[in-house]
């Protein structure tokens, strides 16, 4: 059966090979700066071909690092770029949505930053653009291929350690908190909407599907946050 929404977490699949390296716009240069990284060292895979920014002085260094001719502040120049297959969005949560949309409607495929999106409808309103267009999204859940992740999925699907009935996930973000991750207009949440989400597509790839939750949450030390800092789930 076709994976969907409502069926869970997708599974790892292997696809088939690329005729070509994908041409990648890169839209964003703050954690961007680590998919540009990345995409550098797997050239038989993928080629980082346009970054597209604010920071005219982030982007020209990106570009520069690594031999990026295209360079733009203005969004529609990707989406116009017949020669870019795939938008990869490293972007506030408040713009998931609007340019996650247009890169479908354009007919770019997607890669895009965790949350998804701020809210269900938002995050709805993406899937519904996508399945619209068909293209492909994916979200940049990269901790499943961690060496030890990808093991613990093993053994449990294996039945190595009989049937789990608990899990215990942490995660600690250490520093200031700063930039959009401050203001619930434009992260949508605290840190659970930020971090968290790492460890709840875990939970649910290597365990399935949640049942119930419960969640306390509280501010104690990042004060300049409007979301929470600190939570139990």
């Amino acid at each position: 059966m076709p994976w969907s929404s409502s069926t869970g977490p997708a599974p790892m699949t292997s696809n088939p090979p690329l005729k070509r390296p994908l041409r990648i716009g890169l839209v964003g240069t703050g954690i961007g700066s680590l998919h540009a990284a990345g995409i550098s060292r797997m050239p038989h895979l993928a080629t980082l071909a346009a970054i597209c920014g604010l920071d005219t002085a982030a982007v020209n260094a990106l570009a520069t690092r690594y031999g990026v001719e295209k360079t733009t502040s203005r969004y529609e120049d990707l989406l116009n770029d017949p020669g870019l297959d795939v938008i990869d969005l490293c972007v506030p949560h408040d713009e998931h949505m609007p340019m996650a949309i247009a890169a479908a409607r354009a007919g770019k495929h997607i890669l895009i930053e965790k949350p998804l999106a701020r809210t269900l409808e938002e995050a709805d309103a993406i899937l519904e653009a996508v399945k619209s267009a068909g293209v492909t999204l994916m979200m940049g859940h990269n901790q499943r291929y961690y060496a030890h992740h990808a093991r613990a999925k093993a053994l449990v699907d294996a039945g190595v350690i009989g049937k789990p009935y608990m899990i215990v996930a942490s995660v600690h973000v250490h520093g200031q908190i700063d930039g959009f991750r401050r203001f619930l207009k434009h992260a949508g949440g605290g840190t659970l909407i930020d971090s968290g989400v790492h460890r709840f597509d875990l939970i649910r790839w290597i365990m399935g599907e949640v049942e119930t939750v419960f969640a306390q949450t509280g501010r104690f030390l990042q004060m300049q946050m409007e979301g929470e800092d600190c939570a139990v789930v």
